[in-house]
């Protein structure tokens, strides 16, 4: 299933509030104010992930890749039993204005993260799940 913008702003909105974008190495790349989206949680359940038996959830990970290849993982668990999970935003705007051409229609951010910037993902082309 896809969802496009329209799709993505039926769901319930969040705001991240002020993010330190930091990389791997601990270097501070950049502060934004606000990232306007929703929570990756609630994109998973919009689409629906395929729970065959009640222990699917302790083999899955989400997987979100960018549209050059880039891609970040999260376990269900992480997402859905832990602090991370409410902060993981696949988002359509920053700092009042839609993104920009370096950064896609989509960018994903796990604002939870010390370093948020090895989950940050412009170009957001397709989280999806894997039962490993």
């Amino acid at each position: 299933m896809e969802l496009n913008l329209a799709d993505l702003k039926q769901l319930a909105p969040r705001n991240s509030g002020p993010m330190d974008v930091v990389c791997a190495s601990g270097e501070m790349k950049g502060r934004v104010n606000n990232f306007r989206g929703v929570l990756l949680t609630d994109v998973l359940n919009a689409v629906g992930i395929d729970l065959q038996s009640h222990k699917d959830d302790r083999r899955m990970v989400i997987v979100a890749r960018a549209t050059d290849g880039y891609t970040v993982t999260f376990s269900w668990s992480e997402l859905y039993n832990t602090e991370i999970g409410k902060q993981v935003l696949v988002a359509w705007e920053k700092d009042g204005k839609p993104l920009d051409d370096g950064e896609g229609q989509f960018l994903l951010i796990s604002g939870k993260d010390i370093k948020t910037g090895p989950r940050h993902v412009h170009w957001l082309s397709s989280p999806h799940a894997v039962r490993m």
